[in-house]
């Protein structure tokens, strides 16, 4: 029996450059572990916090239109490293796998690619069966949150030769008494990280962002009036209403340095050189690009 040594990164909780030495039987299991050539293709597959809003009736129709970071992120990284933003508003873990940009994407991913794969917020909606996935089936518990994510993305990259990054859903904008409140999608954060603990503790390559610890710990930082700047803000005045669930382009771009930062932390290679957003817009996101410099984003200070 040949003994194969993989690389087990746990994401940005650990120490970057962590190695475990994980004994595997059999050449096959081995070699597909161990033999991964990083290119230079992200994908971001998620919902509508991370997906394209550059459509007329959102610039136009709302005073701070919505935004995802999903659509910034290519402003941090060096120009030859490519974002495919295939994120869908309104998807889950489960409805997503049934459209096409799904078959699409899954058609086009080439080994070397990584891929952040954010779900949660419409996974929780009991009310709508195409979305709702039980967060607390384990990963071999069919519609389960964990099962989709295993099955649908996780698994499929590992046989394209790609690897997979776990993002967990950020938090809402929902304070009460100067504190903020209760997020009724944690579970899908708490599995999100489960599964990703599940393959490293097997010395399988699989990545995880703590991004629900890393907004949660942002806006208590923050408090309740700075982070309600994150938001995007819906309608017109004087008939405006805060948008508690998505960004506007300040918090869009605050995320994508947040992103930016936590795939150097992890040692993607072709994030090891990011930048400052070269964006027009001098109020908002000249205060962002200076909130992204001195922000420590795992520690919340």
């Amino acid at each position: 029996m040949k003994k194969g040594i993989v690389k087990c990164l746990a994401g940005s909780a650990l120490m970057l450059g962590l190695f475990c030495a994980t004994a595997f039987g059999g050449e096959a299991t081995a070699k597909a572990e161990t033999e991964f050539t990083e290119s230079k293709t992200i994908w971001v597959i998620g919902d509508s916090i991370s997906s394209d809003h550059n459509d007329e009736d959102n610039l136009r129709d709302n005073k701070v239109p919505i935004t995802g970071w999903g659509n910034v992120l290519q402003n941090y990284v060096s120009s030859d490293v490519k974002i495919e933003n295939r994120a869908r508003s309104g998807r889950s873990s489960k409805s997503y796998t049934t459209e096409q940009v799904y078959k699409e994407v899954m058609r086009k991913v080439q080994p070397g690619d990584y891929m952040i794969v954010q779900f949660g917020h419409n996974d929780e909606k009991k009310e709508t069966s195409k979305l709702y996935t039980d967060p607390s089936g384990s990963s071999d518990t069919e519609e389960s949150f964990k099962w989709y994510i295993k099955n649908y993305f996780i698994e499929p990259n590992f046989e394209k030769g790609a690897r997979t990054i776990l993002a967990s859903s950020v938090v809402r904008y929902t304070f009460e008494d100067g504190k903020m409140g209760e997020q009724t999608h944690e579970p899908y954060a708490k599995a999100m990280k489960e599964l990703a603990e599940e393959y490293q503790a097997q010395g399988k390559e699989v990545y995880f962002i703590d991004t629900y610890e890393i907004t949660k710990n942002l806006y208590e930082q923050m408090g309740e009036k700075k982070a309600k700047k994150m938001h995007a803000v819906l309608g017109q005045d004087p008939d405006t209403e805060l948008d508690t669930t998505h960004y506007g382009p300040y918090g869009a771009m605050y995320m994508g340095g947040v992103m930016a930062k936590e795939l150097k932390a992890l040692g993607i290679s072709c994030c090891q050189e990011i930048k400052t957003a070269k964006i027009a817009d001098k109020g908002a996101a000249g205060q962002a690009r200076k909130n992204v410099k001195k922000f420590d984003w795992r520690q919340g200070s």
